[in-house]
């Protein structure tokens, strides 16, 4: 809905923690949202921000991309239903056919902060601090951005360096563990 400020929405959370609420288990009789309007809100939480979205029935072992996992990107697939993916190639920026028509990297939608299922109902991490794939070793300072590609992860930009594509956050430590490096999150959410 354009236009409408997410930040006036009043969202539905039993648990009252966006890392651990999951629309299907969590959802009015385990399944979907509590509330009526309440996909697309966008929510402030201890100084971080979380988006409610959906992951796209698509999201599952058989693509390159594979089940979505703590701490992959997930990309807007149809930003006007709140969809998200976490592969690249089924992004809003390629068009119908499969052919990319714009760089899926500049269609971030924030970074999944848990194990989710495809058609689930999630928040997705927009700003704060978080622990984000990466295939590269960036240190503190450096700006992520999303690969190229059907990782779902992040690659680097040398601190001083303009990124080319958005820009999903910057490296707080050179720490890496597990293929996540942690990172202030810098991703705007969308009306």
């Amino acid at each position: 809905m354009a236009g409408f400020n997410q930040y006036r929405r009043v969202l539905t959370i039993p648990t009252g923690d966006p890392f651990k609420w999951h629309g299907n288990t969590d959802g009015l009789n385990g399944v979907g949202l509590l509330e009526p309007g309440e996909l697309g809100g966008v929510l402030p939480w201890q100084g971080e921000q979380f988006q409610l979205v959906k992951m796209d029935s698509g999201a599952t072992a058989t693509p390159a991309s594979g089940i979505p996992a703590i701490g992959e990107i997930a990309f807007w697939k149809d930003r006007s239903n709140y969809l998200v993916t976490n592969d690249s190639t089924q992004a809003d920026a390629a068009s119908t056919a499969g052919a990319v028509t714009k760089d899926p990297r500049n269609s971030v939608a924030g970074v999944i902060e848990m194990a989710v299922v495809a058609g689930e109902f999630f928040f997705v991490h927009q700003k704060g601090n978080s622990n984000v794939k990466t295939s590269s070793t960036p240190v503190p300072g450096d700006v992520l951005v999303a690969n190229t590609g059907t990782s779902a992860d992040c690659g680097s930009v040398t601190a001083g360096t303009a990124p080319t594509s958005q820009e999903i956050g910057i490296v707080t430590s050179a720490t890496k563990t597990g293929g996540l490096i942690p990172a202030k999150l810098v991703i705007q959410f969308i009306d």
